[in-house]
């Protein structure tokens, strides 16, 4: 609980007006919008997106050692890699 505490403090005071997360969070965001309701706090828009898994079926993450976003941009310009993402999705 202490965690969600600090990302919706983190949040309010960081102006934060958008969230997008992977569906995998969608609970999380459920306890942070009651917490934010209770503390008075704005709420920011959120949005869920379908996770990508890799091969192995495992989701797309650094903590599994996938490959990392400063990775993707030395070989891909933005447009390019929105464009292999939607199309893996």
């Amino acid at each position: 609980m202490a965690y969600h505490l600090a990302c919706v403090v983190d949040d309010a005071a960081s102006r934060v007006t958008r969230v997008v997360r992977g569906r995998d969070l969608a609970s999380s965001t459920a306890t942070q919008c009651r917490i934010q309701r209770l503390l008075g706090l704005p709420e920011p828009v959120y949005r869920h997106h379908l996770l990508l898994l890799e091969p192995q079926g495992g989701k797309l993450a650094k903590l599994h050692g996938s490959v990392g976003a400063q990775a993707l941009r030395r070989h891909y310009r933005a447009e390019a890699l929105c464009g292999l993402l939607a199309q893996a999705a």
